[in-house]
């Protein structure tokens, strides 16, 4: 039987709210052709256009309520003096790094002992990364991946994912939820930075909803959606320094197609991804044909945390 720790109370996605704040606005958006047909109940739209792009995303800083343990003395000598948290595109664009910032990070945690969260949503999707020192105490469950004994030299790294409540057993006996480990990850310890870091390819057949253009969200297991945490094989608010209320993190450059009425703000319509290649974009989507279904809206995203513009025709 293989193992993985167990969480504390129910996995909530967080619907936040698109940010208004553009680390690398888009350039640009032109809508070249438009057509809508009718098809019974349904409005059939198919559009294309160019979309200008700024190129290379900065380091985002995603922000978010800072919640601080107790006592911070004790959060700072053990590396749970959670600062802030960061996004950032790999140097080659094959996908993503997370990390958490602390005040210190000691050169060695005693197994098990601390652990670093980050829960999110991609699409339907909820995603909990994890980061420890060793992954060599924890909590019996038949649904880890083979070799979850790992060295304390490389730490284990992890993405979890299907959240739900598991059954009473003696380590866990109340209200539990917990996210059964998926893979892996390559990651590390900056001590003389102060920081902790993860990295999460595009496209893998693990996490297929992490792909290029993707809007990530906060969700949250045991109220955290980022935190550093004293954990034995559970952990919950209590024992947490959390980020809580993150900015939408655009892995852009992405365009997006919605319909709704003339007078809806950009950021209130419901989008699908559309295709892009290089600067010209194409995509098309079905809604149910009402009266408020007047005007075409694209949403261009350069990426990062919240950069994105809005652009509309009408559908004649």
């Amino acid at each position: 039987m293989r193992t993985r720790p167990v969480l504390a109370v129910a996995v909530t996605a967080a619907a936040a709210a698109l940010s208004a704040t553009a680390l690398a606005a888009p350039g640009a958006t032109t809508i070249g052709s438009v057509t809508a047909a009718s098809a019974g109940t349904q409005l059939v739209v198919t559009a294309a256009g160019t979309a200008a792009f700024d190129g290379a995303l900065p380091r985002a800083d995603v922000g978010g309520t800072l919640t601080p343990f107790a006592q911070a003395d004790l959060a700072k000598a053990a590396g749970t003096d959670l600062r802030a948290a960061f996004i950032e595109e790999l140097e080659d664009g094959s996908g993503l790094r997370f990390t958490w910032d602390v005040s210190s990070l000691p050169a060695q945690v005693p197994p098990e002992g601390v652990r670093y969260t980050w829960a999110f949503q991609a699409g339907d999707a909820v995603y909990q990364l994890q980061a420890k020192r060793t992954n060599l105490v924890a909590t019996s469950i038949a649904d880890d991946p083979a070799s979850h004994v790992t060295s304390a030299a490389s730490g284990a790294f992890q993405i979890r994912g299907n959240c739900g409540n598991l059954a009473p057993v003696p380590e866990a006996p109340t209200n539990v939820s917990s996210c059964p480990s998926l893979a892996f990850l390559p990651g590390g310890f900056d001590t003389a930075a102060g920081e902790v870091f993860l990295d999460l390819a595009y496209d893998t057949a693990f996490a297929p909803e992490v792909t290029k253009g993707v809007v990530l969200r906060e969700a949250q297991v045991a109220a955290t959606s980022i935190g550093a945490s004293f954990q034995a094989g559970i952990s919950n608010a209590t024992t947490t320094q959390s980020l809580n209320g993150w900015s939408p993190y655009y892995t852009g450059p992405s365009v997006s197609l919605g319909v709704a009425s003339a007078t809806t703000p950009g950021q209130n319509v419901t989008y699908v991804p559309a295709t892009v290649d290089g600067e010209d974009w194409t995509g098309s989507l079905s809604v149910r044909r009402t009266a408020s279904t007047t005007t075409l809206f694209v949403r261009t995203c350069e990426g990062a945390t919240g950069g994105c513009s809005y652009t509309s025709a009408p559908l004649s």
